[in-house]
């Protein structure tokens, strides 16, 4: 051996650059993290100032996100059926008791729910159409396009004179549900 060794050591410099680039490395970190924390608290924040009187007391057992589908999709409905409606407005919505039908699908963990709908402020009436399923896993059996459906009443349902309505179904609404075929 001639005395040198193959070990090297790092210089000042060299440790300062590493450092440096440790540090740069953790802020761009941080700056995604707190993005997406951001952005999902703008998600949560968002809402469709829908507020359905007696929700709970007639559908007990749906859950948060299930709720919100459902505000949504009558939200919607609403925007689509009143050219002056702005985000910023609070819609009243109550469900009519006599209304509410579940149905348990138990070999697919399923649950629907139907109900009508009337929005007093609006003079408006909607028939809702919800599935679900209260399976903590994903359950393949459930429509994704398809888990929450608002859509127009028949005449003998509306209980405001005069009320025009379009939907997003094209009066096919009905059939999407028939064409679901839960055990």
């Amino acid at each position: 051996m001639d005395g040198y060794s193959n070990d090297k050591k790092a210089g000042p410099v060299t440790l300062i650059a590493i450092m440096a680039e440790l540090v740069i490395i953790a802020l761009v970190i941080f700056s995604v993290i707190n993005s997406l924390k951001s952005n999902n608290e703008k998600k949560e924040s968002l809402q469709y100032n829908v507020e359905i009187s007696n929700f709970r007391q007639e559908i007990s057992n749906i859950d948060k996100d299930g709720l919100k589908d459902i505000q949504f999709s009558l939200y919607d409905a609403a925007w689509l059926n009143n050219d002056n409606l702005s985000s910023s407005d609070a819609i009243n919505a109550t469900i009519r008791p006599e209304s509410v039908k579940k149905q348990n699908f138990k070999e697919d963990n399923i649950y629907q729910v139907y109900f009508i709908i009337d929005l007093p402020d609006l003079k408006q009436t909607y028939q809702v159409y919800h599935v679900y399923s209260t399976a903590k896993k994903y359950n393949s059996k459930l429509p994704i396009n398809y888990r929450t459906l608002v859509y127009c009443p028949k005449e003998s349902q509306k209980v405001y004179s005069g009320q025009v309505c379009r939907d997003r179904y094209a009066g096919q609404a009905e059939q999407i549900i028939k064409d679901f075929n839960f055990k």
